[in-house]
C-alpha cells in the first residue's frame, strides 16, 4: 500500500475509535500510523534542512503522524502495560513538538514554552499560575477548534494548506496538555505497587502425598498409639466430636490438605472398641423405683423384726406406767 492509502486507512480507524471506543479499531489505527511512520522515514519525506514552505500541500498532513500515534497509544488502558504506553506516548509527543520547532510552525507566543517542554525544563508553577495556564490553554484549543471546523466545511483546495496548518497548531497545544497529563499519571503509578505478574505455583499432588506421609513426625497433635479411653472412662487424647452427616461439610469447608480428617464417629469407635475388647460394657442398672429382689426381702424382714420389738415393748410398758407424779 502507498503512504496515502495507509494513512487514509489509519485515519478511518481513528475516527471509528473516536465514535465507538472500539478496542479493535484502536489497535488497527495504531498499526496504520506506525506503518505510515515507517514509510515516511523510508521516503525521507521530511528533513531538518527544510522549512514549512518547502512542504507540499498534500504532504503537510503527514506531519501529524506522530501526534496521532501518541494520542492513540495514550488511550491504551491495559494496566499491566500502562506505564510503558505512557512513556511511549511521551516520546512521540516530544518528537512531534521538536519537528514543529524545526519547521518553525510553533507560534511565536508559544515557542519558548514549547522549547521548555521538549527539553523537559519547565519550571514548576504554583497553584494559581497553573490554573491560569490551564485556562489560557483551554481557550486556545477552543478558538483553534472553531477555526478548524470552519475550514473543514470549505470544499476548496486553496484553503487546504491553511486547514492543515490550523490542525497542526491545535495538535501542538494538545500535545502540551497530553504531556502534562502523562506526567501526572506517571507520578501516581510510581507510588502504586507493581502488579503481580508471576503466576502462583500450582499444587504438586506428589509433593502433597509425600508430605502427608511424614505428617505424624512433626505435628504437635500427632495421634498416639493408644486407645481413646482409659479403664475409668477418661479420654486419653483429644478428639473432634462430629455427627455422621457433618463429616463431608467439615471436609469441604474447614479442613485443608495435610489435615487429619475423622474417619469414624465416636459411637462407631466405641462400638468397635467393645467388639475388640478395648472397653468393658457397663453393668445394667436396675430401673429406678424398682429394687432388686434380695433387697426387698431384707427390707421386709427388717420391718417384721421392728414390729416384733415394738409389740414386746408395749407389753412390757403399759400406757401410763411412767406417770407417778399425778397419783390420786
Amino acid at each position: 500500500m502507498s503512504l496515502k492509502e495507509t494513512y487514509d486507512e489509519a485515519e478511518a480507524q481513528r475516527r471509528l475509535f473516536e465514535d465507538t471506543v472500539d478496542a479493535a479499531a484502536l489497535e488497527k489505527a495504531i498499526r496504520g500510523y506506525e506503518a505510515s511512520s515507517k514509510l515516511i522515514e523510508q521516503l525521507m519525506l521530511f528533513s531538518d534542512n527544510e522549512l514549512f514552505e518547502d512542504i507540499t500541500d498534500t504532504e503537510i498532513r503527514y506531519l501529524l503522524t506522530e501526534y496521532r500515534l501518541a494520542q492513540l497509544v495514550q488511550e491504551r488502558r491495559d494496566f499491566s502495560r500502562r506505564k510503558e504506553a505512557l512513556q511511549r506516548a511521551r516520546v512521540l509527543y516530544i518528537s512531534f513538538l521538536q519537528r514543529c520547532l524545526d519547521y518553525e510552525i510553533v507560534p511565536a507566543s508559544s515557542r519558548t514554552s514549547v522549547q521548555a517542554v521538549v527539553k523537559q525544563q519547565r519550571r514548576p508553577l504554583d497553584a494559581a499560575a497553573r490554573r491560569q495556564d490551564k485556562i489560557e490553554q483551554f481557550r486556545r484549543e477552543q478558538d483553534l477548534e472553531k477555526a478548524l471546523a470552519l475550514l473543514e466545511g470549505r470544499d476548496d483546495p486553496e484553503h487546504l494548506r491553511e486547514l492543515y496548518s490550523t490542525a497542526i497548531e491545535l495538535a501542538i497545544t494538545r500535545s502540551v496538555s497530553g504531556l502534562d497529563s502523562i506526567e501526572s499519571e506517571l507520578n501516581v503509578l510510581a507510588m502504586a505497587p507493581d502488579p503481580l505478574t508471576a503466576d502462583r505455583p500450582r499444587d504438586d499432588p506428589n509433593a502433597r502425598t509425600s508430605a502427608s506421609k511424614d505428617v505424624t513426625q512433626w505435628r504437635l497433635d500427632a495421634p498416639r498409639e493408644t486407645g481413646l479411653l482409659d479403664k475409668s472412662g477418661r479420654p486419653l487424647r483429644s478428639f473432634v466430636i462430629t455427627g455422621q452427616h457433618d463429616r463431608d461439610t467439615l471436609k469441604r469447608g474447614v479442613f485443608g490438605a495435610d489435615h487429619s480428617l475423622p474417619t469414624m464417629t465416636i459411637d462407631e469407635y466405641l462400638e468397635q472398641e467393645k467388639l475388640t475388647g478395648g472397653i468393658m460394657a457397663p453393668a445394667n442398672k436396675a430401673p429406678e423405683g424398682k429394687k432388686p429382689v434380695q433387697d426387698n426381702e431384707a427390707s421386709e424382714e427388717e420391718e417384721r423384726l421392728e414390729k416384733i420389738r415394738w409389740d414386746k415393748f408395749t407389753e412390757e410398758n403399759p400406757k401410763g406406767i411412767g406417770n407417778t407424779m399425778n397419783r390420786g
